[in-house]
């Protein structure tokens, strides 16, 4: 408080500091002081309505976003309405911006528990977004089934070629990248990959390294450490390193391989606990 008081009496004197000299008159100062004010207003508005925008285009509710901004909804409600106005937007193109995502990623065969892991909104709420789209006629209930089927089935096959390229030992790598993809996807839904999945994903950046970057490095430990064995998690270590090791991902692996290690540790630790008071 001493420190916010002392900058103050700084800046008041220097304003009357420039007055007097003449370099400044107090008319001209109160006028660029307005100034400043409204053009830092302007600034806050702005900002508020680009993340009030982004929040809306990711499907989340008034009462969702008055919560993550901690507004009340009914101010959350008129500077929609006011941004609306300002793009000029329909009521068709409001509805297709608040819940385009949702339509997308359920004819996607996304369930809608999996879209709100994968949006962070409430599931209560995409259920409501469901069935508001097959009740005007937007997708009905045998529509979603198929879609469900049809992405479970795209999940299989690429699969199926992915480990053909491997054992193929093939420099093409088209269906090895759609599954990485497919299975980062799956992973973003909240949802836990098979084993064989998994060791899959450790497949695809050992045998071609258009995979290693530090994001999928992680992305894959994290799941080894989940779904595999020790001596599966310390082999697919060792096979980074010896292919690896003396590359700049070198110190990345490294690190990785001892969070891993305190996880194989703590889950010893657990597991021993577990049976100790068994």
């Amino acid at each position: 408080m001493k420190h916010g008081y002392a900058t103050e009496r700084f800046v008041r004197d220097m304003q009357q500091e420039l007055i007097r000299s003449g370099r400044i008159t107090e008319k001209e100062f109160r006028r660029q002081r307005n100034k400043h004010k409204k053009n830092s207003k302007k600034s806050r508005d702005t900002d508020l309505n680009n993340r009030i925008f982004k929040l809306i285009k990711q499907g989340k509710t008034i009462r969702e976003i008055a919560a993550e901004l901690n507004f009340s909804e009914n101010y959350i409600y008129i500077r929609m309405q006011q941004i609306f106005k300002q793009k000029g937007l329909s009521k068709e193109q409001i509805r297709s911006l608040r819940y385009g995502k949702i339509l997308e990623l359920l004819k996607n065969g996304i369930t809608p528990q999996e879209i709100a892991n994968f949006l962070g909104i409430s599931s209560e709420s995409i259920y409501n977004r469901q069935e508001e789209f097959i009740r005007d006629g937007t997708l009905t209930k045998e529509q979603l089934k198929e879609y469900r089927t049809k992405r479970i089935q795209e999940f299989a096959e690429t699969r199926r070629k992915a480990i053909e390229e491997c054992k193929e030992d093939s420099k093409i790598c088209v269906s090895r990248k759609k599954f990485f993809e497919l299975a980062q996807a799956e992973i973003s839904y909240g949802n836990a990959l098979e084993k064989a999945d998994v060791k899959m994903l450790g497949r695809c950046i050992i045998y071609n390294d258009i995979f290693l970057t530090k994001e999928n490095l992680k992305l894959v430990v994290i799941q080894y450490v989940i779904r595999c064995e020790p001596q599966e998690i310390n082999g697919f270590f060792k096979s980074l390193i010896m292919l690896y090791g003396d590359t700049d991902y070198g110190n990345a692996i490294k690190e990785f391989k001892k969070y891993a290690t305190e996880k194989i540790r703590e889950r010893k630790s657990k597991f021993s606990d577990i049976t100790e008071e068994r």
